[in-house]
C-alpha cells in the first residue's frame, strides 16, 4: 500500500510515468496498483484499449495511457480505479505527492481527447477519471518534488 502525505495543504496525486512523461491521478480516485496481468483483446477496440483482464474475479477493461498520448511506453503496472472496475497500464509508478491545490497543468487527455470518443459515450465514469489527471513533464515534476519538499 502507497504511504499518502499527511500535509492538508495539497491534494494528493499519484504520479505515473509514460514514456517522457509524468501524469498526477487524484489518489483518492485510486482503488490500487497491481503488477501487469494477460490481457486479451476481443474484436475491433477504441486506440486506447489495449483489451481486457480479469483482476480481482471481475473483468475490466485495461486502458493504456501510453496509447492514448502516442508515447512509445512499455505497460508494467496498472493502476485500478475507485469509480469504475478499469485497468490503466503505465510505465512506472513514482509514488503519491502532494500537489497544491488548483495547480495548473494540462489534462491528461488535451487534444488526445477524441480518442476517447467511445469510452465517453458508453463509460462517463471512467472518461471523467482519465480527464481530470494532469500531464507533467520532467521540469515540471521536478519543481512540485522541489516545492514540496520545502514545505515539509
Amino acid at each position: 500500500m502507497l504511504s499518502k502525505p499527511t500535509s492538508t495543504e495539497g491534494i494528493a496525486h499519484l504520479v505515473v510515468g509514460l514514456g517522457p512523461w509524468r501524469c498526477a491521478l487524484r489518489a483518492s480516485d485510486v482503488q490500487e496498483v497491481m503488477r501487469e496481468l494477460p490481457v486479451w483483446s476481443i474484436g475491433e477496440l477504441p486506440r486506447g484499449v489495449r483489451g481486457f483482464a480479469r483482476v480481482r474475479g471481475g473483468t475490466v477493461p485495461v486502458i493504456d495511457l501510453a496509447r492514448i498520448l502516442g508515447v512509445n511506453a512499455l505497460a508494467n503496472y496498472w493502476v485500478t480505479t475507485k469509480e469504475r472496475p478499469v485497468a490503466c497500464a503505465v510505465e512506472t509508478v513514482l509514488g503519491v505527492q502532494e500537489f497544491p491545490r488548483g495547480f495548473e497543468r494540462p489534462a491528461l487527455l488535451g487534444d488526445c481527447a477524441p480518442a476517447l470518443t467511445s469510452i465517453a459515450e458508453h463509460d462517463g465514469r471512467l472518461y471523467g477519471f482519465l480527464a481530470s489527471a494532469k500531464l507533467l513533464d520532467e521540469v515540471t515534476y521536478r519543481r512540485l518534488l522541489a516545492a514540496a519538499e520545502e514545505s515539509a
